[in-house]
């Protein structure tokens, strides 16, 4: 596996800060494509109907699985 694989970049642009983390392979397999793991990563936060123009608002850029791949 690629060595970016399983990792989110979190960037606070507020002061420029950035941390790296993992996300386990089965966390990976559990919520398959973007859409399942863009909603845990929102649940995990725990910042429950947050208004989308508030600063603190997360803004999330995933790919699915088949992203690269010839499948139309």
């Amino acid at each position: 596996m690629d060595d970016y694989a399983f990792k989110v970049l979190d960037v606070d642009l507020s002061n420029g800060e950035t941390k790296i983390s993992t996300i386990g392979p089965k966390t990976i397999q559990r919520f398959i494509g973007a859409t399942g793991l863009a909603a845990w990563l929102l649940w995990k936060e725990g910042q429950e109907n947050p208004d989308p123009f508030d600063p603190e608002a997360h803004l999330l850029f995933l790919t699915g699985p088949l992203t690269g791949t010839p499948v139309n």
